[in-house]
């Protein structure tokens, strides 16, 4: 685990080295590249941060020796005392009155290793955090689905022939979710496409299921699943929390730009019309996409539609 936990740290140092200039540069990158030039970006540096291997490295010119601390612990053994008590003390051993040895405890000193202490408090971190975002998605799940209806025929029957015409082989249950402020899909094994519980206009319902159903074809739960893995290893690092968040807004980007492609301006004004009617910001659980977002999103996903961007693998590499 001392070894692990070596690694991580190597690689959560190295990985701010890359992470920071591209985070700060993040507003000129996607005004210059298209969305998904970015998403292999973040895609390949989150897989980065959380494969263990480590590139040979010259030796260095000096090394510094991790501190020790010594801490107390009970001891595990215990030494015997003479204690006297009665007029006997001094007799021989076959003297009845003689003392008997009383057990007295004593502290032994274990050194431990800072790598150590940090190891142990990096474990506690991950579990901690895994666990945190578990019990969410399941009391958000749990309760989203509760009170959630059935979407109706009309709907089912759009979403089935949106679904041949996109091409996408996964299937998602669709259902409406009173007091839900934004369309959203939910879950990595079992999807659900939640609808707000208002009725909507037929033109509005068609932009929102292509919107989820180009997240399911493109597996976006999943890329946001493994986005949430290294943000759980290098939980101690500001920046990757910081590239997640980077990472999560531009996969809204991506998939617009997937639902407009080879669609003509009219198409795209209707889609920032909708965007601008149906999304509203939210606080989404783990595992999920959602349609709307805050009005810095919404803001960078309404000017996006009319950019041109160009993709680029120079970039990434």
């Amino acid at each position: 685990m001392e070894a692990l936990f070596l690694r991580v740290a190597v690689l959560s140092l190295t990985g701010s080295a890359v992470l920071l200039p591209l985070l700060l540069l993040s507003g000129r990158i996607h005004h210059r590249y298209a969305a998904k030039t970015c998403y292999f970006l973040w895609l390949l540096l989150a897989l980065r941060l959380l494969l263990p291997f480590q590139f040979p490295l010259p030796q260095p010119a000096v090394t510094v020796e991790t501190p020790v601390y010594p801490v107390s612990l009970p001891a595990s053994t215990v030494t015997a005392d003479t204690h006297m008590t009665g007029p006997g003390a001094g007799g021989s051993a076959g003297n009845p009155a003689a003392p008997e040895p009383v057990p007295q405890e004593r502290s032994t000193v274990r050194q431990v290793s800072l790598t150590v202490l940090g190891a142990w408090v990096w474990v506690a971190g991950t579990a901690g955090f895994l666990l945190w975002q578990a019990v969410s998605y399941a009391v958000a799940r749990r309760s989203l689905l509760r009170r959630s209806l059935e979407a109706g025929g009309a709907a089912e029957s759009l979403l089935e022939s949106l679904r041949a015409e996109l091409g996408v082989t996964g299937r998602a249950a669709l259902r409406r979710a009173p007091g839900l402020p934004t369309p959203m899909m939910l879950g990595l094994v079992r999807p659900v496409i939640l609808l707000p519980g208002r009725e909507m206009e037929p033109e509005q319902l068609d932009v929102v299921l292509r919107h989820e159903l180009v997240h399911l074809r493109r597996r976006d739960v999943a890329y946001k699943a493994l986005l949430l893995l290294t943000n759980a290893v290098h939980w101690f690092n500001p920046l990757v929390w910081w590239m997640v968040r980077e990472a999560s807004r531009n996969l809204e980007l991506c998939c617009d730009d997937e639902v407009v492609r080879a669609k003509d301006a009219g198409f795209r004004r209707r889609y920032g019309e909708i965007l601008l009617h149906t999304a509203a910001g939210c606080r989404a659980p783990a595992l999920s996409t959602y349609f709307g977002g805050g009005k810095k999103l919404l803001k960078g996903r309404l000017a996006n539609l009319f950019q041109k961007k160009k993709n680029s693998a120079a970039a990434v590499c």
